[in-house]
C-alpha cells in the first residue's frame, strides 16, 4: 500500500528477479554449454536456441526501454505543466499584492474618467497628467508581461485567461486610444497585451 511512497525519487520501475530463478538460469546455462562442447549433434538446436533466446531478450529489453522513456516523458510533460500553472498564479497574485493596492485604486478612477470619452479626451487626460500616465503606464506594463508570459507559453494561457480573462479585455478597450497614440512613435508598444485580448474578447 505504502509502496508509491518508499520509491526513491526518479524511478521509473524495478525490476526482481528471485534468487532461485537465478540460480537456475545459471545450471541451464552451465548445461546447455557441456551439451555444446560435448554433442555434436546438438549444437544446431543449441545455437537456435541460443539465438532465439537473444532475440528474445533484445524485444523484451527495447520493449522496458522504450515503456520507461515513455513514463519519463509524461512525467516530465505533467512537471513543465505544473510548472507553467505555478508561474500563471505567480503573475496573478503580484497583480493582488498589497504593493499594487495604490496603483489597482489609482488605475480604478483613471478608468471611470476615460470611460466613454473619445481618443483625443483620453490622450489629454493622460498627456497632461503626469501622475496618471505613469499608473496608466505601470498597468499596461504589467498586463503586457502577463500577455508575453501567455503567448510564449511561459506561463499557462489558461489559467491566467481564469483569473484575467474580463480585466484584460475591459482595460485594454479602455485605455486603447493612449495605446495607439503611444505607437506613432513606437509601432511595436503592448502588442503582446494587444494579442492576448484578441485572445479572450
Amino acid at each position: 500500500m505504502f509502496d508509491q511512497y518508499t520509491k526513491p525519487p526518479g524511478e521509473v520501475m524495478r525490476l526482481q528477479v528471485p534468487l532461485r530463478t537465478s540460480v537456475l538460469l545459471f545450471i541451464v546455462i552451465l548445461l546447455l554449454t557441456y551439451l555444446y562442447i560435448v554433442e555434436q549433434s546438438w549444437r544446431l538446436g543449441i545455437e537456435f536456441f541460443g539465438t532465439a533466446v537473444g532475440i528474445e531478450a533484445g524485444i523484451l529489453s527495447a520493449y522496458y526501454v522504450g515503456r520507461g522513456l515513455k513514463i519519463s516523458i509524461e512525467q516530465r510533460e505533467k512537471a513543465l505543466t505544473e510548472e507553467k500553472i505555478s508561474r500563471a498564479f505567480a503573475l496573478a497574485s503580484r497583480w493582488n499584492e498589497p504593493n499594487f493596492a495604490k496603483l489597482r485604486e489609482d488605475w480604478r478612477a483613471l478608468l471611470i474618467e476615460v470611460t466613454g470619452k473619445n481618443e483625443n479626451e483620453v490622450c489629454d487626460i493622460l498627456q497632461n497628467d503626469h501622475h496618471k500616465k505613469t499608473v496608466a503606464s505601470d498597468v499596461l506594463n504589467f498586463f503586457e508581461e502577463v500577455a508575453y508570459a501567455a503567448r510564449s507559453g511561459v506561463a499557462e494561457i489558461e489559467t491566467l485567461k481564469n483569473v484575467h480573462r474580463s480585466i484584460v479585455v475591459k482595460y485594454y478597450s479602455a485605455i486603447s486610444p493612449w495605446i495607439l497614440r503611444i505607437r506613432r512613435d513606437q509601432p511595436t508598444a503592448y502588442e503582446h497585451f494587444e494579442w492576448l485580448r484578441d485572445q479572450w474578447k
